[in-house]
Protein backbone atom coordinates (compact mmCIF):
# COMPACT_ATOMS: atom_id res chain seq x y z
CA UNK A 1 0.00 0.00 0.00
CA UNK A 2 2.83 2.19 1.01
CA UNK A 3 4.79 1.89 -2.21
CA UNK A 4 1.34 1.91 -4.23
CA UNK A 5 0.78 5.20 -2.81
CA UNK A 6 4.13 6.15 -3.55
CA UNK A 7 3.94 5.29 -6.90
CA UNK A 8 1.24 7.82 -7.12
CA UNK A 9 2.65 10.69 -5.82
CA UNK A 10 5.70 10.34 -8.27
CA UNK A 11 3.49 9.62 -11.31
CA UNK A 12 1.62 12.76 -10.27
CA UNK A 13 4.65 14.74 -9.58
CA UNK A 14 6.26 13.41 -13.13
CA UNK A 15 3.07 14.19 -15.17
CA UNK A 16 2.94 18.07 -13.24
CA UNK A 17 6.64 18.38 -14.69
CA UNK A 18 6.01 17.15 -17.85
CA UNK A 19 2.79 18.78 -18.73
CA UNK A 20 2.48 21.38 -16.88
CA UNK A 21 3.66 24.89 -16.87
CA UNK A 22 6.24 26.04 -13.68
CA UNK A 23 4.30 27.01 -10.61
CA UNK A 24 4.63 30.55 -9.52
CA UNK A 25 6.54 30.91 -6.04
CA UNK A 26 4.25 33.00 -3.96
CA UNK A 27 5.90 35.90 -2.74
CA UNK A 28 5.57 36.63 1.01
CA UNK A 29 4.08 40.02 2.77
CA UNK A 30 7.77 41.15 3.58
CA UNK A 31 9.10 40.06 0.23
CA UNK A 32 6.81 42.46 -1.34
CA UNK A 33 7.47 45.40 0.85
CA UNK A 34 11.40 44.78 0.37
CA UNK A 35 11.23 45.10 -3.29
CA UNK A 36 8.53 48.12 -2.97
CA UNK A 37 10.73 50.06 -0.66
CA UNK A 38 13.92 49.74 -2.91
CA UNK A 39 15.62 52.97 -3.43
CA UNK A 40 18.07 54.39 -5.94
CA UNK A 41 20.83 57.07 -5.79
CA UNK A 42 20.54 60.28 -7.60
CA UNK A 43 22.55 59.95 -10.34
CA UNK A 44 23.24 63.82 -9.86
CA UNK A 45 23.46 64.32 -6.39
CA UNK A 46 24.67 61.28 -4.55
CA UNK A 47 28.47 62.67 -3.33
CA UNK A 48 30.86 60.11 -2.48
CA UNK A 49 32.61 62.94 0.51
CA UNK A 50 28.51 63.25 1.19
CA UNK A 51 28.08 63.20 4.83
CA UNK A 52 24.38 63.11 5.04
CA UNK A 53 21.93 61.02 2.70
CA UNK A 54 18.10 62.55 2.46
CA UNK A 55 15.60 60.42 1.17
CA UNK A 56 12.71 62.02 -1.21
CA UNK A 57 10.16 59.31 -2.24
CA UNK A 58 12.86 56.58 -3.27
CA UNK A 59 15.60 58.47 -4.58
CA UNK A 60 18.40 59.19 -1.82
CA UNK A 61 20.33 62.19 -2.01
CA UNK A 62 24.17 62.48 -0.44
CA UNK A 63 24.35 65.86 0.32
CA UNK A 64 27.34 67.75 2.94
CA UNK A 65 25.50 68.92 6.09
CA UNK A 66 27.31 71.94 6.66
CA UNK A 67 26.17 73.23 3.44
CA UNK A 68 22.85 72.45 3.76
CA UNK A 69 22.81 73.90 7.70
CA UNK A 70 24.50 77.10 6.10
CA UNK A 71 21.93 77.80 3.81
CA UNK A 72 18.25 76.31 4.93
CA UNK A 73 16.81 77.09 7.90
CA UNK A 74 14.89 73.92 8.74
CA UNK A 75 18.26 72.23 8.37
CA UNK A 76 19.99 74.90 10.95
CA UNK A 77 17.49 74.46 13.53
CA UNK A 78 17.61 71.05 13.66
CA UNK A 79 21.45 69.71 13.48
CA UNK A 80 22.70 73.53 14.36
CA UNK A 81 26.41 73.11 15.50
CA UNK A 82 25.94 69.58 15.99
CA UNK A 83 26.51 69.14 12.47
CA UNK A 84 30.38 70.01 13.01
CA UNK A 85 30.49 67.79 15.67
CA UNK A 86 28.28 65.14 16.11
CA UNK A 87 27.83 64.60 11.93
CA UNK A 88 25.48 61.62 11.26
CA UNK A 89 23.51 61.51 14.76
CA UNK A 90 19.93 63.25 15.47
CA UNK A 91 16.69 62.83 14.06
CA UNK A 92 15.05 65.41 11.86
CA UNK A 93 12.46 67.16 13.34
CA UNK A 94 10.42 69.13 10.16
CA UNK A 95 7.27 69.27 10.71
CA UNK A 96 5.14 68.68 7.64
CA UNK A 97 8.75 68.78 5.31
CA UNK A 98 10.16 65.84 6.67
CA UNK A 99 9.35 62.28 8.07
CA UNK A 100 10.37 62.21 11.80
CA UNK A 101 11.22 58.69 11.72
CA UNK A 102 14.71 58.16 10.60
CA UNK A 103 15.60 55.81 8.16
CA UNK A 104 19.05 54.25 8.76
CA UNK A 105 22.04 52.31 7.83
CA UNK A 106 22.96 50.01 10.86
CA UNK A 107 22.41 50.88 14.26
CA UNK A 108 22.46 55.05 13.57
CA UNK A 109 25.59 55.54 16.28
CA UNK A 110 28.12 58.45 15.64
CA UNK A 111 29.89 57.81 12.30
CA UNK A 112 26.81 55.66 10.57
CA UNK A 113 25.24 56.91 7.80
CA UNK A 114 22.31 59.11 8.72
CA UNK A 115 18.98 58.92 6.01
CA UNK A 116 16.68 61.34 6.60
CA UNK A 117 13.21 61.24 4.62
CA UNK A 118 12.17 64.38 3.25
CA UNK A 119 8.10 64.65 2.21
CA UNK A 120 6.03 67.22 0.73
CA UNK A 121 7.74 66.86 -2.58
CA UNK A 122 9.08 64.80 -5.35
CA UNK A 123 12.35 63.98 -6.28
CA UNK A 124 12.36 65.95 -9.36
CA UNK A 125 11.44 69.01 -7.41
CA UNK A 126 14.13 68.48 -4.91
CA UNK A 127 16.77 67.79 -8.02
CA UNK A 128 15.83 71.26 -9.50
CA UNK A 129 16.18 72.71 -6.01
CA UNK A 130 19.73 71.19 -5.86
CA UNK A 131 20.75 72.45 -9.31
CA UNK A 132 19.12 75.73 -8.18
CA UNK A 133 21.28 75.53 -4.99
CA UNK A 134 24.55 74.13 -6.20
CA UNK A 135 24.69 76.36 -9.62
CA UNK A 136 22.65 79.91 -9.01
CA UNK A 137 23.67 80.71 -12.79
CA UNK A 138 21.76 78.02 -14.12
CA UNK A 139 18.61 79.79 -13.59
CA UNK A 140 19.97 83.56 -14.39
CA UNK A 141 21.29 82.52 -17.92
CA UNK A 142 17.71 81.19 -18.70
CA UNK A 143 14.25 81.59 -17.26
CA UNK A 144 12.02 78.02 -17.03
CA UNK A 145 9.14 77.86 -17.66
CA UNK A 146 6.62 79.17 -14.60
CA UNK A 147 4.99 76.21 -13.10
CA UNK A 148 8.82 75.12 -12.89
CA UNK A 149 9.91 78.34 -10.91
CA UNK A 150 6.75 77.89 -8.83
CA UNK A 151 7.66 74.51 -7.48
CA UNK A 152 11.59 75.61 -6.97
CA UNK A 153 10.20 78.58 -4.80
CA UNK A 154 7.75 76.04 -3.09
CA UNK A 155 10.93 73.70 -2.00
CA UNK A 156 13.09 76.75 -0.66
CA UNK A 157 10.01 78.47 0.98
CA UNK A 158 9.55 74.54 2.79
CA UNK A 159 13.09 74.54 3.39
CA UNK A 160 13.75 77.80 4.12
CA UNK A 161 16.36 78.60 1.52
CA UNK A 162 16.50 82.02 0.90
CA UNK A 163 19.28 82.08 -1.41
CA UNK A 164 16.68 79.80 -4.06
CA UNK A 165 13.66 81.53 -2.91
CA UNK A 166 15.06 84.66 -4.22
CA UNK A 167 16.21 83.49 -7.31
CA UNK A 168 13.17 82.05 -7.54
CA UNK A 169 11.25 85.41 -7.19
CA UNK A 170 13.55 86.99 -9.59
CA UNK A 171 12.32 85.22 -12.38
CA UNK A 172 9.00 85.38 -11.47
CA UNK A 173 9.56 89.14 -11.46
CA UNK A 174 10.77 88.93 -15.34
CA UNK A 175 7.54 86.53 -16.08
CA UNK A 176 4.98 89.57 -14.05
CA UNK A 177 6.76 92.51 -14.02
CA UNK A 178 5.98 95.97 -12.79
CA UNK A 179 5.93 97.77 -15.82
CA UNK A 180 3.47 98.56 -18.23
CA UNK A 181 2.59 95.78 -20.58
CA UNK A 182 3.09 96.88 -23.99
CA UNK A 183 0.42 96.85 -26.96
CA UNK A 184 1.94 94.15 -28.87
CA UNK A 185 3.02 92.43 -25.42
CA UNK A 186 1.22 88.31 -25.60
CA UNK A 187 -1.61 88.19 -23.40
CA UNK A 188 -0.99 85.32 -20.11
CA UNK A 189 -3.25 82.16 -20.33
CA UNK A 190 -5.98 82.17 -17.59
CA UNK A 191 -4.07 78.89 -16.02
CA UNK A 192 -1.01 80.73 -15.83
CA UNK A 193 -2.19 84.28 -14.39
CA UNK A 194 -4.61 81.95 -11.89
CA UNK A 195 -1.52 80.30 -10.69
CA UNK A 196 0.93 83.12 -10.33
CA UNK A 197 -2.16 85.04 -8.48
CA UNK A 198 -2.30 81.79 -5.83
CA UNK A 199 1.48 81.69 -5.46
CA UNK A 200 2.30 85.48 -4.84
CA UNK A 201 -0.69 85.04 -1.70
CA UNK A 202 0.88 82.11 -0.94
CA UNK A 203 4.82 82.96 -0.84
CA UNK A 204 3.64 86.59 -0.17
CA UNK A 205 5.19 88.64 -3.77
CA UNK A 206 2.47 90.95 -3.55
CA UNK A 207 4.63 92.82 -6.61
CA UNK A 208 3.57 89.95 -9.24
CA UNK A 209 -0.15 90.78 -8.60
CA UNK A 210 -0.55 94.07 -10.26
CA UNK A 211 0.17 92.86 -13.57
CA UNK A 212 -2.04 89.49 -13.19
CA UNK A 213 -4.93 90.88 -12.18
CA UNK A 214 -4.37 93.64 -14.90
CA UNK A 215 -3.63 90.79 -16.97
CA UNK A 216 -6.81 88.95 -15.70
CA UNK A 217 -9.02 92.95 -16.72
CA UNK A 218 -7.94 92.91 -20.31
CA UNK A 219 -8.59 89.73 -21.90
CA UNK A 220 -12.25 88.65 -23.08
CA UNK A 221 -11.93 85.62 -22.41
CA UNK A 222 -12.05 85.74 -18.69
CA UNK A 223 -15.15 87.66 -18.69
CA UNK A 224 -16.67 85.28 -20.74
CA UNK A 225 -15.66 82.57 -18.62
CA UNK A 226 -17.07 84.58 -15.21
CA UNK A 227 -20.32 84.86 -17.40
CA UNK A 228 -20.50 81.13 -18.47
CA UNK A 229 -18.20 79.15 -16.62
CA UNK A 230 -18.28 80.51 -13.25
CA UNK A 231 -16.75 77.22 -11.13
CA UNK A 232 -14.15 77.08 -13.47
CA UNK A 233 -13.03 80.94 -12.56
CA UNK A 234 -10.44 80.24 -9.81
CA UNK A 235 -11.10 83.44 -7.59
CA UNK A 236 -12.91 84.53 -4.67
CA UNK A 237 -16.44 86.40 -5.33
CA UNK A 238 -14.50 88.92 -3.61
CA UNK A 239 -11.58 89.16 -6.02
CA UNK A 240 -14.14 89.01 -8.50
CA UNK A 241 -15.77 92.32 -7.21
CA UNK A 242 -13.31 94.14 -7.30
CA UNK A 243 -11.87 93.20 -10.78
CA UNK A 244 -15.35 94.19 -11.88
CA UNK A 245 -15.00 97.58 -9.99
CA UNK A 246 -11.17 98.58 -11.39
CA UNK A 247 -12.54 97.43 -14.49
CA UNK A 248 -15.34 100.15 -14.82
CA UNK A 249 -13.51 102.58 -13.20
CA UNK A 250 -10.77 101.87 -16.08
CA UNK A 251 -13.15 102.40 -18.83
CA UNK A 252 -14.85 105.50 -17.14
CA UNK A 253 -11.16 107.19 -17.62
CA UNK A 254 -11.09 105.74 -20.72
CA UNK A 255 -13.91 107.30 -22.08
CA UNK A 256 -13.12 110.41 -20.43
CA UNK A 257 -9.68 110.70 -22.09
CA UNK A 258 -10.60 110.26 -25.23
CA UNK A 259 -13.44 112.66 -25.38
CA UNK A 260 -11.48 115.81 -24.41
CA UNK A 261 -10.44 117.62 -27.09
CA UNK A 262 -6.96 119.70 -27.22
CA UNK A 263 -6.01 122.01 -24.85
CA UNK A 264 -9.38 121.55 -23.49
CA UNK A 265 -11.90 125.08 -22.84
CA UNK A 266 -9.46 126.70 -25.00
CA UNK A 267 -9.10 127.98 -28.72
CA UNK A 268 -6.45 126.20 -30.83
CA UNK A 269 -2.28 126.65 -29.31
CA UNK A 270 -1.59 128.16 -32.79
CA UNK A 271 -4.20 130.42 -32.87
CA UNK A 272 -3.21 132.16 -29.44
CA UNK A 273 0.49 131.88 -30.07
CA UNK A 274 0.62 132.75 -33.98
CA UNK A 275 -2.60 133.75 -35.19
CA UNK A 276 -1.39 133.34 -38.79
CA UNK A 277 0.38 129.85 -38.41
CA UNK A 278 -1.36 126.66 -39.06
CA UNK A 279 -4.10 126.35 -36.89
CA UNK A 280 -6.51 123.46 -36.28
CA UNK A 281 -9.79 122.92 -38.50
CA UNK A 282 -11.81 124.53 -35.58
CA UNK A 283 -9.61 127.16 -34.01
CA UNK A 284 -11.03 128.64 -31.90
CA UNK A 285 -13.93 127.61 -28.50
CA UNK A 286 -16.99 126.15 -29.81
CA UNK A 287 -18.74 122.77 -29.93
CA UNK A 288 -17.44 121.77 -33.09
CA UNK A 289 -14.23 121.43 -31.76
CA UNK A 290 -15.48 119.42 -29.34
CA UNK A 291 -17.07 116.82 -31.42
CA UNK A 292 -14.69 117.22 -33.59
CA UNK A 293 -12.14 115.39 -31.83
CA UNK A 294 -14.35 112.62 -30.10
CA UNK A 295 -16.31 111.89 -33.27
CA UNK A 296 -12.93 110.47 -34.48
CA UNK A 297 -12.69 108.05 -32.07
CA UNK A 298 -16.06 106.63 -32.25
CA UNK A 299 -15.73 106.11 -36.19
CA UNK A 300 -12.16 104.34 -35.75
CA UNK A 301 -13.79 101.98 -32.83
CA UNK A 302 -11.20 103.13 -30.48
CA UNK A 303 -13.75 104.18 -28.20
CA UNK A 304 -15.37 101.03 -27.60
CA UNK A 305 -12.01 98.57 -28.08
CA UNK A 306 -9.69 100.57 -26.14
CA UNK A 307 -12.60 100.43 -23.01
CA UNK A 308 -11.36 96.35 -23.18
CA UNK A 309 -7.80 97.28 -22.35
CA UNK A 310 -7.39 100.99 -21.66
CA UNK A 311 -3.72 101.27 -20.60
CA UNK A 312 -2.28 99.34 -23.62
CA UNK A 313 -4.57 100.96 -26.11
CA UNK A 314 -3.36 104.72 -24.85
CA UNK A 315 0.18 103.57 -27.16
CA UNK A 316 -2.24 102.09 -30.05
CA UNK A 317 -4.09 105.17 -30.40
CA UNK A 318 -0.55 107.67 -29.69
CA UNK A 319 1.32 105.40 -32.55
CA UNK A 320 -2.08 105.92 -34.76
CA UNK A 321 -2.40 108.52 -37.72
CA UNK A 322 -4.32 110.47 -35.70
CA UNK A 323 -1.37 111.94 -33.50
CA UNK A 324 0.59 112.44 -36.56
CA UNK A 325 0.22 115.90 -37.58
CA UNK A 326 2.14 115.83 -40.65
CA UNK A 327 0.28 112.02 -42.11
CA UNK A 328 -3.61 111.90 -42.75
CA UNK A 329 -4.92 113.90 -40.14
CA UNK A 330 -5.03 117.79 -40.88
CA UNK A 331 -7.64 118.51 -38.75
CA UNK A 332 -5.31 119.65 -35.74
CA UNK A 333 -1.84 121.43 -35.19
CA UNK A 334 1.11 120.03 -34.07
CA UNK A 335 0.79 122.03 -30.58
CA UNK A 336 -2.52 120.88 -29.94
CA UNK A 337 -1.32 116.89 -30.71
CA UNK A 338 1.53 117.33 -28.55
CA UNK A 339 -0.46 118.73 -25.81
CA UNK A 340 -2.88 116.21 -25.83
CA UNK A 341 0.15 113.50 -26.51
CA UNK A 342 1.30 114.11 -22.98
CA UNK A 343 -1.79 114.16 -21.02
CA UNK A 344 -2.80 110.81 -22.58
CA UNK A 345 0.92 109.36 -21.81
CA UNK A 346 0.97 111.30 -17.76
CA UNK A 347 -2.93 109.48 -17.97
CA UNK A 348 -1.51 106.00 -19.19
CA UNK A 349 1.27 106.62 -16.24
CA UNK A 350 -1.48 107.26 -13.62
CA UNK A 351 -3.91 104.38 -14.15
CA UNK A 352 -1.09 101.95 -13.78
CA UNK A 353 0.23 103.80 -10.72
CA UNK A 354 -3.15 103.81 -8.61
CA UNK A 355 -3.89 99.66 -10.10
CA UNK A 356 -2.35 98.42 -6.35
CA UNK A 357 -4.84 100.88 -4.40
CA UNK A 358 -7.86 100.11 -6.24
CA UNK A 359 -6.89 96.18 -5.97
CA UNK A 360 -6.04 96.72 -2.40
CA UNK A 361 -2.62 95.29 -2.61
CA UNK A 362 -0.36 95.52 0.20
CA UNK A 363 3.33 96.27 -0.85
CA UNK A 364 4.55 96.19 2.28
CA UNK A 365 3.32 93.29 4.09
CA UNK A 366 0.75 90.32 3.75
CA UNK A 367 -2.54 91.24 2.20
CA UNK A 368 -5.70 90.73 4.46
CA UNK A 369 -9.16 89.34 3.91
CA UNK A 370 -10.23 88.56 0.42
CA UNK A 371 -9.22 91.58 -1.42
CA UNK A 372 -7.35 91.44 -4.72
Amino acid sequence: MEGQLGKRVRESVGSADENSPPKRIKSSPAAVASASTTHRESPEFYYSDGNVVLMVKDVKFKLHQSRLVAHCGIFRRQWGSQASEKGHEGVLNVNDVADNSTLSHGDNKPGAELCQKLKGFSATEFTLFLKAFETPSMLTTHTPQQDTIISLLRVAAKLECPAVRDIAKARLQQLWPLTVPSPGAKTKSLSLTFAIIHAARKYHLPELLRRAFYELIRKPSFWDRVSSDRANVDLSDADLLILFSVRHILQQKWRALVSTEPSPGKPCLRYEARPNAKQCRYATISTERVASWGSYFIASGDFENGAIDPICHVDVVLDSAHFNPTGTNRSWCDLCLNERRKAWETAKGQWWDMLDGLFNINLHGAQTGESV
